[in-house]
C-alpha cells in the first residue's frame, strides 16, 4: 500500500490489541453482572442531601426479559469479538475460519439491532 512502516509499529499494535482485549473483557463482565445482579438504582436525594440507607425497593431493579435478552446479546457479540485480539496477539490461535465466522455472527447480531432502530 506504500505506507511507511515505523520500527515501533509491532509494539504499538500489540499494546492496542491488548487494550482492546481488556476493554471487551470488562464489557462481558459488566454485562454478566447486569444480567445476574441487575442494575442498582441511584440513592434518591432529599432536600439536597443523599440518604444514608436504602429501602428494599431502592436496592435493585429486577431485570426485564427484554433487558435480559439485550444483555445476553451483548455478551455473545463481545465474546465473538474477543477472538480477534486473542488471535492477533497469539494468545489463542484459532485460525482464520473461526475468527471469520465469529466476526460474521457479531456483525449480523449488531446489524440486526441497528436496523431495528431505523
Amino acid at each position: 500500500m506504500g505506507v511507511y512502516a515505523v520500527p515501533w509499529n509491532d509494539r504499538v499494535m500489540d499494546q492496542a490489541n491488548t487494550f482492546w482485549f481488556y476493554a471487551l473483557s470488562f464489557s462481558v463482565v459488566g454485562a454478566m453482572w447486569a444480567l445476574l445482579v441487575g442494575p442498582a438504582e441511584q440513592p434518591s436525594k432529599k432536600n439536597g442531601k443523599k440518604k444514608n440507607h436504602k429501602t428494599a425497593s431502592e436496592k435493585a431493579t429486577p431485570v426485564t426479559p427484554t433487558a435480559a435478552s439485550a444483555w445476553v446479546k451483548q455478551i455473545v457479540v463481545d465474546g465473538c469479538d474477543l477472538l480477534i485480539p486473542l488471535e492477533l496477539l497469539g494468545w489463542m490461535p484459532t485460525g482464520d475460519v473461526v475468527v471469520g465466522s465469529t466476526m460474521v455472527l457479531s456483525t449480523l447480531l449488531t446489524a440486526q439491532e441497528i436496523w431495528a432502530r431505523v
